[in-house]
């Protein structure tokens, strides 16, 4: 072979031998390019899935080579309302379709494969169903999956959404259902639906009322998704339902479409006029509407659309049972006969006559399919309503059938606007097997060849590019499917090869099941599926979503904020920033790039979500964590917080991997990482006892923490000031924390004591750093006693002079001046010793308690300024009353003076009572300020997810973040608003070693907060807490909104973060 092709290089030179260039070459066709403009002959060059070149390539060579001469070259067409996706799951070939250059099918006509119920899952699969789902994701996900022949897409439908909440009921939803409704509908939405779909003639869609459509429809709007519908009448009510569409559209500001556009019943032909004049009015106007169509003048639905909806309330099961008992049948074949505007009887717009069987379950009963509903009446000598109730009871099922309802006129007319597209409204299968016991509307092998062959070709209502326009990049536009509808370089390369002189559909109402010819090859994602007319069993169908089409799209784009923590870019310079998925795609003029949703940001800041370097959002079990407790996490949101540590102070669980996996399954709004704590460490091991640790016990506590480390812990955590952590000495600590050292993690420590003993509790941490050889941090940096504020000077001196030697210690703070514990603060740790329950009986001893009295009294004195004021009750779970109430509040109360020995007492009678947390007033602003502005110095809150409501809890829960922006930015001017920013996202990001997180750059992950900096605020205040942030607009997590417009969206993105060996977050 080799000499061979040696031989090819003498004779005709290096290219005799080179790669082909391109993988496909379609030559020589009438290229119809999806623009409406005019034809042109050139060829298409396909490379992978996608189109390369749109010329003249007389020296270009391929793998493989289609000779089109003579033949039109188009974009695939799409297929605007399919059913196809039930006959896919058995059959992913398509044939009827696939056959006429269809290479999307759009499903969700009211009803789509997804969300549904446990209960909706129950009806739907069967013990030997090989195939199951819940959302729409995992059906479209699952159909790609199998192998499919068509791209799929879909929007989700407003009647799954309500039967997953109220079932068949004829009801309103209440507040609670329709918020979880929205829900649903904003998850398929983050999925890729296209939209919303309804079908309003058919129970029980027919119960929803405007409103709650209004509702769903808003949150479709968020996304530039369509709102599409079957509406509420096509006949009697066609223009009342037109205007409720134009109502939903305009309340909602969402884009709109009307599926199979017609008007239904001779007596209604009229209204095409006023229609048009509607539809074209309010385009005028600035209002986006659309429509589709199938080219018949009959449709096809069930005997369901003969009969009233209330009798269908509760499902095909109650529908039946109704229909056979006797006085219930009579009023519904009085109903049936009867005009009405109430609900729309497609059999009395039709007639007996124009009413056709298509389709029964019963094999006794499949002698009367293709036969008039009159032939059949008139054979069991019934009124045909009666017929009409007996068969849906027979047949056990809706009965499907076709009726005659439109005029050839209206047909010609609605195909010659220009904004009409087309959908079969049919599904899609090989004329083969059991698919021939049944009848079927011809429009499932037909609908699209029909428009080219008779209504293009032979009666020439519109030209061939206007209508390959219509069936490619109109609905690609509408539906928002990037990369397909034209044939351009860098477009997918659906392509359809058809004979414009002979395609032509062949399927009747009497002889349905019959193939259209004409198109000689069809190409999905660059695959060839159809060769000369022929399926070659092909499969590279794809599971498209909204807007999701290549590397070069985003899924957000937010337009012309102040960017701040942008590497490389001026503090507050006005740009665009993309999202794709979970990350930062671009930043910067994106004013070309296309994009599923934009948000407006103009005047607003952007910066990176910020980050909770020490937060309370985690307890020491999974039920006992806020997170889980309280998944919204709205307090941080509405601060811009997207991460928060959890495990400080010394307390956490000790099965991190079970919490972490926990959250992977149940995410909060929110991103959770978890430290291990070294007080639970101890406890775990020696009790609450004050007492080293002998050799053994050491190794069993490194022990917990290594794996602890291993399952994804960011450090070791310490709280010293508490017992049972108070007891360990620095050897300790430094020992403990040597597993979290060798793992790259961070060692962050409530210290010993922040009032008198400061500094040589700064030095510990120092000092374990140095010894375990890891890096650390002095968490909630503060100076605490009247007596010794201004000593922040020398703990920030201590910091800088350990970084000057190569340790690396940094600290982070809160913006306030009171901290928040446990009353047993103010208590001695010997009196600890043990734990509660050894505390409270000590309390029970007279002796003991004299001499803790004495303690907790010289605490207040010397520590809290001597001032019971200070010293304020947050929550009491043993008695909510003295929620905010001071010791001093407390002993006024009762009538005693307000004395330090007084408070002592008060102190120890909420402990043996069962305890309370406190806040407590002790810091000055001046040092909280120093410590701000350090250059080391993380913002943290200290806080937690707190129950809305409940007690009188630190406002730090809800306004540390905004608190640091609006007052010691905005106001006092303590910090600049970039150097604010980057002590909340860049600098606690790298002390935790998330690398992609913390700033705003392509590739990072999309935790962004967008927010004002002119009204950005924190209202939380001690007395009243409960207390919402303000001017945070927008929150994204990993690239999901979990506030948009100042609301909470329902999503929760939040992801649990892990440490990795090398430091990156897995």
């Amino acid at each position: 072979m080799r000499n061979l092709c040696l031989f090819f290089v003498v004779a005709v030179g290096l290219s005799a031998c080179a790669s082909p260039d391109h993988d496909i070459i379609i030559r020589g066709g009438t290229v119809y390019d999806g623009s409406g403009m005019e034809p042109y002959v050139a060829d298409v060059a396909i490379d992978a899935d996608s189109i390369s070149v749109v010329s003249m390539l007389p020296d270009a060579t391929a793998r493989t080579e289609i000779d089109a001469t003579g033949k039109a070259v188009s974009p695939g067409f799409i297929n605007m309302l399919s059913w196809a996706a039930g006959r896919l799951v058995r059959d992913g070939r398509s044939m009827s379709d696939i056959m006429q250059g269809i290479t999307v099918e759009v499903f969700g006509e009211g009803t789509s494969e997804g969300p549904l119920s446990e209960a909706m899952k129950a009806e739907e699969f069967g013990p030997d169903d090989d195939f199951t789902w819940t959302t729409l994701r995992e059906f479209l996900d699952g159909l790609e999956a199998r192998g499919i022949s068509t791209n799929v897409a879909s929007f989700v439908g407003a009647t799954t959404v309500r039967v997953h909440e109220l079932g068949h009921e004829d009801r309103a939803p209440s507040d609670a259902e329709l918020r979880r409704m929205r829900g649903l509908v904003r998850r398929a939405m983050e999925d890729g639906a296209l939209g919303l779909g309804t079908s309003l003639i058919y129970a029980p869609a027919f119960y929803a009322d405007t409103e709650e459509l209004i509702a769903l429809s808003d949150v479709v709007a968020e996304y530039d998704g369509l709102y599409v519908s079957h509406m509420r009448s096509e006949g009697n009510r066609l223009l009342e339902a037109l205007e409720e569409l134009l109502t939903i559209g305009r309340e909602a500001g969402v884009r709109t479409e009307i599926f199979h556009l017609k008007a239904a019943g001779a007596d209604n032909w009229h209204k095409l006029d006023s229609v048009i004049v509607r539809v074209e009015k309010a385009q005028a106007a600035g209002q986006v509407v659309g429509a589709n169509m199938y080219t018949y003048t009959a449709g096809s639905t069930g005997l369901d659309a003969a009969m009233p909806p209330w009798v269908q309330e509760g499902g095909f099961g109650a529908w039946r049972e109704r229909l056979m008992d006797g006085g219930t049948r009579r009023r519904v074949e009085v109903e049936i006969s009867t005009p009405t505007d109430s609900w729309e009887n497609l059999y009395l717009a039709a007639g007996a006559e124009g009413t056709m069987i298509a389709g029964l379950r019963q094999d006794s009963l499949r002698h009367l399919i293709g036969r008039r509903l009159s032939d059949i009446a008139m054979e069991r000598g019934q009124r045909p309503e009666d017929t009409i109730v007996d068969l849906v009871i027979q047949d056990s099922s809706r009965v499907e059938v076709v009726y005659f309802l439109m005029s050839e006129d209206n047909v010609r007319r609605q195909i010659a606007l220009p904004w009409m597209a087309f959908g079969s409204d049919a599904g899609s299968m090989a004329p083969e097997g059991r698919v021939l016991e049944q009848s079927q509307h011809p429009r499932a092998y037909g609908n699209v060849a029909r428009l080219l062959g008779r209504y293009v070709r032979d009666e020439g209502v519109i030209s061939l590019e206007e209508a390959v326009r219509r069936l490619t990049s109109l609905p690609a536009g509408r539906l928002r499917l990037e990369g397909r509808g034209r044939l351009e370089p860098g477009y997918l390369a659906d392509i359809v090869v058809f004979d414009p002189d002979s395609i032509r559909d062949h399927a009747t109402f009497e002889d349905p099941h019959r193939l259209a010819t004409g198109v000689e090859h069809v190409l999905v994602n660059g695959v060839p599926v159809v060769r000369n007319g022929a399926h070659t069993g092909a499969m590279p169908g794809r599971a498209l979503r909204r807007g999701i089409r290549r590397d070069s799209d985003m899924t957000v784009i937010i337009e012309g904020a102040a960017l701040y923590g942008a590497p490389g870019m001026a503090p507050g310079t006005v740009a665009d920033v993309g999202l794709r998925n979970d990350q930062i795609a671009a930043i910067g003029d994106l004013s070309g790039a296309w994009a599923s949703s934009r948000i407006n940001a103009r005047g607003l800041a952007i910066a990176p979500g910020f980050i909770d370097i020490h937060s309370h959002a985690t307890g020491t079990s999974i039920e006992g964590s806020a997170i889980v407790r309280r998944p919204m996490a709205e307090n941080y949101l509405r601060q811009g917080v997207t991460t928060a540590m959890g495990g400080q102070d010394g307390s956490s669980t000790l099965d991190v991997g079970a919490l972490l996996a926990w959250l992977d399954n149940e995410p909060g709004a929110i991103n959770i990482g978890q430290f291990v704590g070294h007080g639970s460490v101890r406890a775990a091991v020696l009790g609450e006892g004050d007492r080293d640790p002998d050799a053994d016990e050491l190794r069993e506590m490194t022990a917990l923490v290594k794996r602890a480390m291993d399952e994804g812990a960011f450090g070791l955590s310490s709280g010293l000031e508490y017992t049972p952590g108070a007891f360990a000495e620095t050897d300790e600590i430094a020992a403990v924390a040597a597993p979290a050292a060798d793992a790259g993690g961070l060692y962050i420590s409530h210290i010993r004591d922040e009032g008198g003993r400061l500094l040589e509790s700064v030095q510990e941490v120092i000092d374990v750093a140095r010894q375990a050889g890891i890096r650390a941090q002095v968490t909630h940096h503060k100076v605490i006693g009247k007596g010794r504020w201004g000593r922040s000077s020398e703990s920030l001196a201590l910091i800088d002079a350990a970084r000057s030697e190569g340790i690396d210690v940094s600290s982070d703070v809160y913006p306030y001046t009171a901290s928040s514990t446990g009353m047993t603060i103010l208590f001695p740790d010997w009196a600890k010793d043990g734990g509660s329950s050894a505390l409270r009986a000590r309390l029970s001893n007279p002796e003991t308690r004299a001499s803790i009295r004495a303690d907790v009294a010289e605490h207040i004195r010397v520590e809290r300024g001597a001032d019971p004021s200070t010293i304020v009750a947050a929550v009491c779970a043993h008695d909510p009353s003295l929620n905010g109430m001071s010791l001093a509040d407390m002993l006024q109360a009762r009538g005693l003076p307000v004395t330090v020995e007084g408070a002592a007492d008060m102190a120890m009678e909420l402990v043996a009572a069962g305890g309370c947390s406190g806040v407590f007033h002790s810091m000055s602003p001046q040092d909280v300020a120093r410590i701000m502005q350090h250059e080391w110095t993380s913002i943290s809150s200290d806080g937690g997810i707190p129950a809305f409501g409940e007690g009188v809890p630190h406002p730090r829960n809800y306004g540390a973040f905004a608190r640091v922006l609006g007052r010691y930015v905005r106001e006092e001017g303590v910090l600049d608003l970039p150097v604010a920013i980057d002590k909340m996202t860049r600098l606690p990001a790298e002390r935790l070693g998330l690398k992609d997180r913390g700033v705003l750059a392509p590739g990072y992950k999309a935790d962004i907060v967008v927010f004002d900096p002119e009204s950005i605020r924190d209202t939380a205040e001690f007395g009243a807490p409960h207390a919402y942030a303000e001017g945070v607009h927008h929150v994204f997590v990993n690239g999901r909104a979990a506030l948009l417009d100042g609301e909470l969206t329902g999503a929760r993105p939040g992801r649990a973060l892990r440490m990795s060996r090398e430091g990156n977050e897995l």
